[in-house]
């Protein structure tokens, strides 16, 4: 069942919607970006799509992720987007892991990403709605 909570704050629109036990909200940024953040439990993730987004290039832009778990930051894997270029937070992490890392991201960005497909139709909503 998908419940939104809140839409249009200010010149922002936020929507923040029930999913699975999964809050989702997304909104735009000064610059354009959409943002993304689930909420899964303990830890929050975090995806960011470029401005030049729109429902017909959604799976074709290169996005940026970040996870508040702290495997994603002391497991090697914020380390690997800096070093790539898709680690969205606010700090880069340059100290390279103690051991290596068999995958891109954490277990919660794992599963995010592998099941965005689930997701996509509350971007492309949003996306109609900005226009």
């Amino acid at each position: 069942m998908i419940i939104i909570i809140e839409k249009a704050i200010k010149d922002l629109v936020v929507d923040k919607i029930e999913l699975d036990n999964k809050f989702i909200s997304i909104k735009e940024d000064e610059q354009g970006n959409i943002k993304m953040k689930f909420s899964t439990g303990k830890w929050n993730q975090y995806i960011k799509f470029p401005n030049k987004v729109d429902e017909k290039n959604i799976y074709k832009v290169d996005i940026e992720v970040y996870c508040d778990c702290p495997s994603y930051t002391f497991g090697g894997y914020k380390y690997l987007g800096t070093i790539n270029g898709y680690n969205f937070s606010e700090y880069e992490e340059h100290r390279p892991p103690k051991k290596s890392v068999d995958k891109y991201v954490c277990k919660h960005l794992e599963s995010i990403l592998g099941n965005f497909s689930n997701f996509v139709f509350i971007l492309r909503d949003f996306l109609k709605d900005r226009r």
